[in-house]
């Protein structure tokens, strides 16, 4: 799926055009012709851009920064509220934000698909945006799940010689990770009433052990939480966009993980989905009426909602 490999160029276009894009994927014949063309499903509706990307949405950056925020190319490309909700986190704890405008990729998509001198190069792009703040030890807060394992697990694999990638894998942090590190957790506002969450962790989060701070946080805010066991959501990335795997991963999604996770939502409870696959697989598959899920960051900038 060597289309679906290229999505972070594909994205990148997107974002420039964002209104001619989402035309075209919306556009029945054109969509449909474009799909099979390349091999994707014509089951699934296309991810559609934001309006303005979060690099574009970004503020001047600032000279003193005491932190990171990676723009990766879900969150630009699609989800840029998350990222400003979460540089907006940050500050309010007293943090000063750095958003790179300048583009890059960690590469995920294109060694799933097999490009691995394409990652590499792409990986080394990477370093050379980030060379500056790497070089102050600054910490880098990636907020989508599979993008942060790429940084931490395929970044200095790939690139070992580069001494420059096993410090970046050691600054990479989750934002809940970043809050826990600097006790800025201290520092947010406590919710009027604390809720019942659910967290349902993608599962790059649980590869690199990410997954656990996001409980740990909102804990310390007074929530109670539990971690879902409910499996992978099927989609996993281009798996479920692949005219060949989509029957396979609604089946995982329909079958198995949906079913999981409404025997473990506490009645009236708040459920919690961060990953950009897993977020995407639910909206496609949830029965009406099903529970609205929301993200980490919608917990510590607004009430819970249900």
């Amino acid at each position: 799926m060597y289309a679906l490999g290229l999505i972070p160029w594909l994205a990148r276009i997107g974002t420039r055009i964002p209104g001619l894009a989402n035309a075209m994927l919306r556009t029945p014949g054109i969509s449909s012709l474009l799909k099979r063309t390349v091999g994707v499903t014509t089951r699934r509706p296309a991810p559609l851009f934001a309006a303005r990307s979060l690099r574009r949405e970004a503020p001047t950056m600032p000279p003193d920064a005491t932190v990171v925020l990676w723009p990766d190319t879900f969150t630009d490309a699609y989800r840029p509220e998350i990222g400003a909700a979460w540089r907006a986190v940050f500050e309010s704890v007293g943090e000063r934000v750095a958003v790179p405008t300048a583009w890059a990729c960690c590469g995920r998509p294109l060694y799933d698909a097999g490009m691995l001198d394409l990652a590499r190069r792409t990986l080394t792009r990477l370093l050379d945006v980030l060379a500056p703040f790497i070089e102050r030890g600054l910490p880098v807060v990636v907020p989508e799940p599979s993008c942060l394992a790429a940084f931490r697990d395929e970044l200095p694999k790939l690139l070992h010689t580069d001494p420059r990638a096993a410090k970046l894998a050691d600054l990479a942090r989750s934002p809940a990770e970043h809050l826990l590190a600097t006790n800025a957790v201290d520092r947010l506002p406590r919710p009027p009433e604390p809720a019942d969450v659910l967290i349902h962790p993608h599962c790059h989060a649980r590869a690199i052990h990410a997954d656990d701070p996001d409980r740990v946080l909102l804990q310390r805010l007074g929530h109670r939480v539990t971690l879902a066991d409910a499996g992978c959501c099927g989609l996993a990335g281009s798996f479920g966009f692949s005219a060949e795997h989509e029957p396979i991963s609604r089946t995982i999604g329909e079958r198995h993980w949906l079913p999981g996770l409404s025997d473990a939502t506490p009645p009236g409870g708040t459920l919690v989905i961060d990953g950009f696959s897993c977020a995407t697989q639910y909206s496609h598959l949830a029965p009406d009426g099903s529970p609205r899920p929301v993200t980490l960051v919608d917990m510590l900038s607004a009430p819970p909602r249900s």
